[in-house]
């Protein structure tokens, strides 16, 4: 392991805190909606037999009464997310309403934060953040950063070994891993790489070596980025999917490592110490450490 970083007052994106409840899948049964649709059959049996004279007047009322029903319906989806963590059953074949939303709507409507899993799936909030390369160009859009719940399995590896692991996951918490190819990206730099595959789409769902800020919130010059929103902060927090962070009682299991490239040296990448937070370098093929590896996903990612 190297020295910890040192640190600058360099100026970095911040990211907004995400909180609240865990439930994002509301089913509402609406008690009155198959009274209603009786209402609205027998408005439409009544035009058959309506005389020329009432027929417009008996159009209107159904009409009438098929805005009051859409208007009940909507009404009710609305109090589904109001009540997101109550459990509503639905009873006799009345329709239901599934709400559906976004990732980047349900952190912000506090639904989904940091630490929790995505409802139906293993891996774990950290942050939605803006991805940066080592030129300091931003990406342009915001990712939201998961979690996997354990550390890539077997002893702890060199870098480079740990992402050739990785790139060979199938369905591992249900995501495949992302493959370096220095051809396509047209780069030496995993860190890039996977920069690249964040414009290209083709990093996006796929497992990879984390980045310094997810880790620990801060950048390869030790400032900080995301300093609530990070691996590091969420491994203290008791309520975090996070706590158990080390899974391992050797020495380079407390260790964990980004992909991010030390400055002076691309053949180094930055580890950080779990739970204290130093900082140091492992060489990509020679120091052995653990890893977390991470999944980008869209903020536009619909979920139920």
């Amino acid at each position: 392991m190297g020295m910890p970083a040192e640190t600058t007052n360099e100026d970095q994106p911040e990211t907004a805190a995400a909180l609240a409840n865990e439930n994002v899948l509301i089913v509402v049964a609406l008690p009155g909606v198959e009274e209603g649709f009786a209402v609205i059959k027998s408005k439409l049996a009544n035009l058959k037999k309506a005389s020329v004279a009432n027929f417009m007047a008996s159009i209107a009322d159904a009409e009438n009464t098929v805005t009051t029903i859409e208007q009940q319906i909507i009404g009710a989806a609305i109090e589904a997310v109001k009540h997101a963590d109550e459990k509503v059953e639905i009873t006799g074949d009345a329709p239901a309403i599934i709400v559906r939303r976004s990732i980047g709507e349900a952190i912000s409507r506090g639904d989904l934060r940091p630490g929790q899993k995505l409802p139906g799936k293993d891996i774990i909030l950290v942050t939605a953040w803006e991805p940066i390369n080592r030129a300091g160009q931003k990406l342009g859009r915001k990712l939201a950063s998961f979690g996997a719940p354990e550390n890539l399995p077997g002893e702890p590896q060199s870098f480079n070994r740990n992402v050739a692991k990785i790139a060979d996951l199938r369905d591992w918490h249900g995501y495949n891993g992302w493959t370096f190819d220095r051809q396509r990206s047209g780069t030496s730099s995993y860190e890039d790489g996977r920069f690249k595959g964040y414009q290209d789409g083709s990093a996006v769902g796929t497992w990879g070596a984390p980045e310094l800020p997810i880790l620990n919130g801060s950048d390869r010059d030790g400032k900080p980025v995301a300093p609530a929103e990070n691996m590091l902060v969420l491994s203290r927090d008791e309520k975090s999917a996070f706590k158990h962070f080390v899974t391992s009682g050797s020495d380079g299991a407390e260790w964990s490592q980004s992909c991010t490239e030390s400055r002076v040296n691309p053949g180094s990448v930055l580890t950080v110490l779990f739970p204290d937070g130093n900082v140091g370098w492992d060489r990509k093929d020679g120091n052995r450490s653990c890893v977390r590896p991470v999944v980008a996903l869209e903020l536009n990612h619909l979920i139920l």
